[in-house]
């Protein structure tokens, strides 16, 4: 098994397994029990791994039980909780970069979470709201639905040119995308024209 680790050192691994009353807890006659004996002391830190032992399962009622503990496992902190939110955006990219070498783990904060904490934080600290919306535009150039929530942040500090400028390039890739979301940008567009007019100048 030893020989097997040092082969596999170099690639990042996961590795989830149950046992279940049926198999006792005694080494001896458990060997889930005894390999994970061995990884606590062999494992290379490009393994993850656990082990959970079910006295309440049998070898029948387990498989379920297992392959959501399995999941849970190697799904973990793909995305990041509000907690870390709202510490900011370097407390989220902080977060992805500690686990980007995780099997199937994001290599960047994804969309979905830099937008998510910008709305979480609009209306607590607008200008780091700006800044994750400003990074997922920046590390997702052609998404339109960057753009449209960068527009809403701008919108929000009353940077409304800046605000248009954001929703008028959503609009062209949503354009060139052929979505569905074309006609509600273009109505934000008309929206946000109208309270740069009305506006006085300052």
């Amino acid at each position: 098994m030893s020989k097997s680790f040092q082969q596999a050192s170099g690639k990042q691994q996961y590795l989830h397994f149950d046992s279940s009353f049926q198999l006792g807890q005694d080494p001896k006659y458990n060997v889930f029990r005894s390999l994970e004996l061995m990884l606590k002391k062999e494992a290379p830190d490009t393994l993850r791994w656990s082990y959970h032992s079910h006295q309440d399962e049998t070898h029948s009622s387990i498989t379920i039980r297992s392959f959501m503990h399995a999941l849970k496992g190697l799904y973990d902190g793909w995305f990041v909780h509000e907690k870390i939110m709202f510490e900011g955006l370097d407390a989220v990219t902080k977060h992805y970069a500690e686990r980007q070498h995780r099997v199937g783990a994001h290599k960047q904060p994804p969309e979905n979470a830099l937008i998510t904490m910008g709305y979480l934080l609009m209306g607590q600290d607008t200008n780091e709201a700006i800044k994750a919306f400003t990074e997922a535009t920046r590390l997702y150039p052609t998404s339109f639905n960057s753009f449209d929530s960068l527009s809403d942040g701008l919108a929000e500090i009353e940077d409304l040119q800046g605000a248009i400028q954001a929703a008028e390039k959503a609009f062209l890739l949503a354009k060139e995308q052929n979505s569905d979301q074309q006609k509600y940008i273009s109505e934000k567009i008309k929206e946000l024209q109208k309270r740069l007019i009305s506006t006085p100048s300052r």
